[in-house]
């Protein structure tokens, strides 16, 4: 099983970790000689205090500007800086804090490393120093360690990815993507052999470009490299990193870098196009994820800094159309409405507008479907209400989109004259749920509010008990007269009092039939 590169800090592995673990782990500690040269002879806890530490980084990189390339200089710097940064994380694993400053301890490390490991200067001066040569002949150490801090950034950004630290994860991601960059410009230059002419004798210039740019050496290493080998100058762009996080697709990270870039640096018209060009993929990058709001935010800001305003809005009206046809084939009828309603005022598209009316008229109608409620209980009256309510928003809405939308119209008159009649107060929602299906049916709108048999065995009842109704009263009107007469006595008068009585109680049936 692979150990993981968090579990233990470098430069304190245990006595029984394999040789080669032992080596990779001294790369990892301060080299007395090179502290001796660089005129520092306090102990090495001197450096956990900020001030010392702050102090002492000032000193190391002006003596590694001036005498650049000096390897002590940048190993120690590179330590320095890479200590600290572990150092600013949050819980066990080193897991580092959002703040800027801990990306520029980051950035300022990994630059050096990556300087340190295309240098073979550096590697001969080390071996004897640290007592390594024979380890260091085969050329394998450079890997170990390049390979090494890379597996520690893709682990870190893997964790925010859990976390759900989506911005502090594509930060790492960022640099990961920095040091390879610098690293792989690196590599290229040992074969050129550029002097530098600081320092005591001339030496190699061997580092990436944000490397070279902060000792200001970058435009002399340019100005080599182009008659002799053209084809690596893209490797010395001082975005070349940024680069790289695009043509991996990973936008966000490539533009949260640029959003760390200077105001000035950000105008440059090669900056621009970058950041165009990570807008407008990672819009739709976002958008394939279900991410819309993030989509419509790239595009937004895509929108703003382009020259080509139509072009852009034009390839997001197709983009937009091609992804809610697709989600409303899916049944995702209510995502392609978010979608369409947020890119709306971007494109401001008649075509779009057109789909958007006709997707929130299917959603009205989508509001009523499903089985009967016949059997609804009480409590969810109050929520029928409201879909009444929101069935009629949406053919507002849709009508704003598209004031054409006859169907939309027609629906929602009717609706809201069958809504208004029942009051707002009305408890009885199942009821106006029933009345609005004919009117979404005459819209175009498919419903099922109940079952087909339920409206004719309703009539049936009310035409049967009113019958029964009108025989018992045209009973009783004619039937009184003729037990009436004088010469029945005390006896018509009882046959009066049990018809009247059966009246009554016939018509208390009825009734009962009637409400049922």
């Amino acid at each position: 099983m692979k150990a993981d590169p968090l579990s233990s800090v470098p430069g304190a592995v245990e006595s029984t970790a394999d040789p080669a673990t032992h080596v990779l782990d001294d790369l990892f500690r301060y080299q007395d000689r090179y502290l001796e040269d660089l005129g520092f002879t306090d102990s090495i806890e001197t450096l956990g205090e900020t001030a010392t530490r702050r102090r002492v980084g000032d000193l190391w990189r002006a003596r590694e500007q001036r005498s650049f390339p000096n390897p002590g200089a940048t190993h120690s710097l590179a330590l320095l800086l890479y200590w600290e940064a572990r150092g600013s994380g949050r819980n066990e694993a080193q897991l580092p804090s959002p703040p800027d400053s801990t990306d520029r301890l980051w950035t300022g490390a990994l630059r050096r490393f990556a300087a340190l490991c295309a240098s073979e200067a550096f590697w001969i001066e080390w071996g004897v120093l640290a007592g390594r040569i024979e380890e260091v002949r085969d050329g394998g150490l450079a890997t170990a360690l390049s390979d090494r801090l890379s597996l520690e950034l893709e682990t870190i950004a893997t964790r925010l990815h859990e976390r759900g630290d989506q911005p502090a994860a594509a930060r790492f991601e960022g640099h990961l993507a920095l040091f390879r960059a610098e690293l792989e410009a690196a590599q290229g230059l040992p074969a050129l052999r550029i002097l530098s002419g600081r320092g005591l004798s001339p030496a190699a210039i061997v580092a990436g470009p944000l490397l070279l740019a902060e000792v200001g050496m970058l435009e002399k290493v340019q100005e080599a490299i182009a008659p002799q080998r053209p084809e690596l100058l893209p490797l010395f762009d001082r975005h070349a990193w940024i680069q790289r996080l695009v043509q991996e697709e990973r936008y966000e990270a490539a533009l949260l870098a640029l959003e760390r870039l200077g105001p000035a640096e950000r105008e440059e018209p090669a900056v621009r196009g970058l950041e165009e060009v990570a807008l407008t993929r990672g819009a739709e990058q976002a958008l394939r994820g279900g991410r819309f709001e993030d989509a419509a935010r790239h595009w937004d800001r895509a929108l703003r800094m382009t020259e080509l305003v139509g072009p852009l809005r034009s390839k997001i009206t197709t983009i937009v159309t091609e992804e809610a046809a697709s989600l409303q084939r899916r049944g995702e009828n209510g995502a392609a409405i978010e979608l369409m309603e947020r890119v709306d005022p971007l494109v401001e598209d008649p075509g779009i507008r057109t789909l958007l009316s006709t997707a929130l008229v299917r959603r009205a109608g989508e509001r009523l479907s499903g089985p009967g409620r016949e059997n609804e209980a009480p409590g969810d009256l109050d929520e029928r209400h409201r879909e009444a309510r929101s069935m009629i928003a949406d053919l507002e809405r849709a009508l704003e989109f598209d004031p054409e939308n006859r169907a939309a119209q027609g629906s929602l008159d009717e609706a809201r004259r069958l809504l208004d009649e029942r009051g707002a107060e009305n408890a009885d929602v199942t009821a106006p749920s029933a009345d609005l299906a004919p009117a979404l049916r005459a819209g175009g709108i498919p419903t099922t509010t109940g079952g087909p048999g339920d409206e004719d065995g309703r009539s049936l009842l009310f035409y049967g008990g009113a019958a029964l109704w009108m025989g018992i009263t045209l009973l009783v009107l004619v039937a009184y007269p003729l037990v009436l007469p004088r010469a029945l006595g005390g006896m018509g008068m009882l046959v009066v009092l049990a018809l009247a009585g059966g009246w009554v109680l016939v018509n208390l049936a009825g009734l009962l039939v009637l409400r049922s």
